[in-house]
């Protein structure tokens, strides 16, 4: 019997740069929330703030440039092709029940 192999983010723009960084972003969070003296929990703030603010600007860049190369990659004989395997075939063959 086959394995199924699925992952865990299943778009096409995730990296394992955006992974590493969601990672560091998700540590420095808790670190701020769990930190109790005030002074070093500012500073920790600012270090998040810092991460967050370079994982959003990684999510939109990649995001555009995923979106440039599907655009790319559309030709003029058949415009739809694309949108169609992509977005409907995928997912609405999937939900297609028959019962009698």
């Amino acid at each position: 019997m086959p394995t199924k192999k699925t992952s865990k983010h299943n778009v096409p723009w995730w990296s394992t740069e955006i992974g590493c960084a969601r990672k560091r972003l998700n540590a420095s969070r808790r670190r701020f929330q769990r930190c109790k003296n005030p002074i070093v929990r500012e500073l920790y703030r600012n270090k998040y703030l810092d991460y967050r603010k370079d994982y959003n600007q990684m999510l939109t860049d990649a995001k555009t440039d995923s979106w440039k190369k599907f655009l790319l990659t559309i030709d003029a004989q058949n415009v739809w092709k694309k949108v169609y395997t992509y977005g409907v075939k995928r997912e609405f063959m999937k939900k297609i029940e028959i019962t009698y």
